[in-house]
């Protein structure tokens, strides 16, 4: 059953192990119920009967809700299901009790048996192990697409870099902010694009990241786009490793910074403006003082000049 399981769904291993179980055994019932601690309940029922209707499997485990629980698992009599008279029910937790129940039902008095306890639990366990893995499988198939979703839909640039230098991978939002289109990229390195008078800190940075001197860095620093022109950008690389601690690539998040760039240079030349009128509005104030210094000077001495005369 494994090898059949492993090439279906999770919901028809829930359906096939209740169907063999069932047949196996010749019981009246199976019930079986499955779950996992993010997505939707299985469950399937089958028995003896035929042409029940679709809702029977939730039916069943509305009858069986006081047994299914990890405190009740084992033998109990109740009333039949799925037809008249008492019925000896066992529960058995599907693999280790985390993952749900399995529930059969058979109206002989010696159900059930050692050989049947075994082979309803040996078939619990076996679907038990198929679904964790089935699970496992789905947990990280969403996970890499969620992060492969965040990854080319992040408002910034991300780059995965080889030890070496070279783009390993990149998001479409750094190609946007580069000029260059993803295969364009990929045939570069981190020297290749970046502005000569910014490239020997970058590269000395990543070596040291490399060598695992530094857990990470950060520095801004311009890159020269496809068509020539210059953007500045905020860096921020780390490195991952292997389970040796050996790097495997670096990866790089940028974001764009030209625009402030800009305004601190204006501001800076705005302000370099304003001290320079400044210093020529003083010195224009300074050079009027001394004017009227040495127009009050010689007011004093011609009216010393005319005083002497005077006398």
């Amino acid at each position: 059953l494994p090898d059949v399981w492993a090439k279906t769904s999770p919901t028809n291993i829930v359906g096939s192990l209740a169907e063999v179980l069932q047949r196996a055994l010749s019981l009246d019932f199976v019930y079986v119920h499955a779950h996992r601690e993010e997505g939707a309940t299985l469950e399937a029922v089958r028995t003896n009967r035929q042409g029940l209707p679709s809702q029977t499997a939730q039916s069943f485990r509305q009858t069986l809700s006081p047994w299914l629980k990890s405190d009740a698992l084992g033998v109990h009599s109740i009333s039949n299901p799925c037809g008249s008279g008492p019925v000896r029910l066992i529960v058995l937790s599907l693999g280790h009790g985390a993952h749900g129940f399995v529930a059969g039902g058979s109206a002989r008095p010696d159900f059930p048996t050692e050989t049947e306890q075994l082979l309803l639990r040996v078939g619990a366990n076996q679907a038990e192990i198929v679904l964790e893995r089935k699970w496992a499988d789905e947990a990280l198939r969403e996970s890499q697409q969620r992060l492969q979703a965040t990854y080319y839909c992040a408002p910034v640039g991300i780059a995965e870099t080889s030890p070496e230098g070279k783009f390993v991978k990149v998001n479409e939002e750094l190609c946007r902010t580069l000029g260059y289109n993803q295969d364009e990229l990929l045939q570069r390195s981190i020297e290749d694009v970046t502005h000569a008078e910014d490239c020997s800190l970058d590269i000395d940075l990543h070596r040291q990241l490399i060598a695992g001197e530094i857990p990470s860095y950060q520095l801004e620093k311009r890159f020269v786009r496809k068509d020539g022109s210059i953007v500045w950008t905020e860096i921020r690389r780390s490195a991952v490793r292997d389970a040796e601690g050996a790097p495997l690539y670096t990866i790089g998040a940028l974001r764009d910074i030209t625009e402030r760039k800009r305004a601190q240079d204006a501001l800076r030349e705005a302000k370099g403006e304003l001290e320079n009128r400044v210093r020529e509005r003083t010195a224009d104030l300074q050079r009027a003082i001394d004017k009227q210094k040495e127009a009050e000077a010689v007011l004093r001495q011609h009216q010393q000049e005319l005083q002497s005369l005077a006398g």
